[in-house]
């Protein structure tokens, strides 16, 4: 059964409120509060579906009560009640994005019949599985809805507020507001996304669309993605390369090391016998395992471990690192112990993982 909360300072008008509208025996559960802060305890200890308020409290008010619930990501569709109707109040009122405003002093039947359209406005959310968060918003677009996407992870939540079809405003933990605030959630991993089909009356704070918002997204998403690279290679060439020292010195046999990214083929560090360059014959040696790789699993075979490549000057063993992501090649000299090569091999394989990004 939907809860609604009702919260007013007025402890008689608030029970005035509250038997009338059990009255009509209507589907829905009303709780009362008689301040601002006995209704933030209430939202956090219960799921509200809907909130009913007054402005004018002496300890919380009732803007401060709507924006504390919206900061702490735990937006409830409201319907404000108040004798002060002022057009400053209605410019605060429009920046929370309320859902519907009633003067005082207040018709039972008008509140009623606002409570019974937002609730039944309620009944049509959805919980998105299978699509992301870009895809969403575009279809929100194309179909001019109107509604609140409520978007979550482990680490962050927030809230996009849709105009029919246009991305209006967004919220992104307590700090961040607006186009930043979109930026962020189109940034979560593995968000939840949910919406909410409610009305609301959100000021327009995000002035692009939300196809200049999703082209400017991926150019400071390809932006971060190469700086975080380029500081991740920065930070683990040195500690590579020390560990493949003490891998290549262990063994007189073994006469190269490279780690690879799989991707491109290059080496992000590595050593070799008199210095030389690992970069070219890494590359071939790379798509010689990812076509193994491909071969396997074709053949329906699982994915190979290692793969041992025998030539009359060298044998290259090749091990994958990181589920595929990255790949350790060794040259060895003709001839020797492979399985002592092997075994020195596998010893170092944790030490590299642990370093790979």
């Amino acid at each position: 059964m939907k809860k609604v909360l009702i919260v007013d300072d007025d402890i008689n008008f608030l029970k005035s409120l509250e038997d009338g509208l059990r009255m009509y025996h209507d589907p829905y559960k009303v709780i009362t509060a008689g301040s601002g802060i006995d209704a933030l305890k209430i939202v956090e200890d219960e799921e509200i579906d809907l909130l009913v308020t007054d402005i004018k409290m002496p300890d919380v008010d009732g803007i401060t009560l709507i924006s504390e619930l919206l900061n702490s990501g735990k937006w409830v569709p409201t319907i404000v009640m108040s004798a002060y109707g002022t057009p400053e109040i209605w410019s605060k009122l429009k920046d929370i994005g309320i859902s519907a405003f009633l003067d005082k002093p207040l018709n039972l039947k008008d509140l009623r019949e606002r409570i019974l359209e937002v609730l039944k406005q309620l009944q049509k959310k959805d919980n998105i599985r299978g699509m992301g968060l870009v895809s969403v918003l575009q279809l929100m677009e194309l179909e001019r809805k109107t509604g609140v996407i409520i978007v979550r992870n482990e680490t962050h939540h927030g809230e996009i507020f849709i105009k029919d079809g246009a991305c209006v405003d967004a919220v992104c933990g307590r700090k961040l507001k607006g186009r930043e605030a979109l930026i962020c959630l189109l940034g979560l991993d593995n968000p939840q996304i949910s919406i909410q089909y409610v009305g609301h009356n959100r000021k327009r704070n995000i002035k692009e669309s939300i196809a200049e918002i999703l082209i400017d997204f991926a150019r400071l998403s390809d932006e971060a993605k190469f700086k975080k690279e380029v500081d991740a290679m920065a930070s683990m060439q040195e500690e590579l390369q020390e560990l493949q020292e003490t891998l290549f010195n262990e063994s007189p046999n073994i006469k190269a090391v490279a780690v690879i990214a799989s991707e491109d083929g290059m080496p992000l560090a590595g050593i070799a016998e008199g210095g030389e360059d690992l970069t070219v014959p890494a590359g071939y040696f790379n798509d010689a395992f990812q076509a193994i790789i491909r071969a396997y699993k074709e053949s329906g075979w699982g994915s190979p471990l290692e793969v041992l490549i025998s030539g009359d000057k060298f044998h290259i063993i090749l091990s994958g690192l990181k589920g595929g992501t990255y790949i350790q090649g060794v040259a060895v000299v003709a001839n020797t112990q492979l399985g002592l090569v092997r075994a020195i091999i596998k010893k170092y394989k944790d030490k590299v993982e642990a370093i790979l990004p």
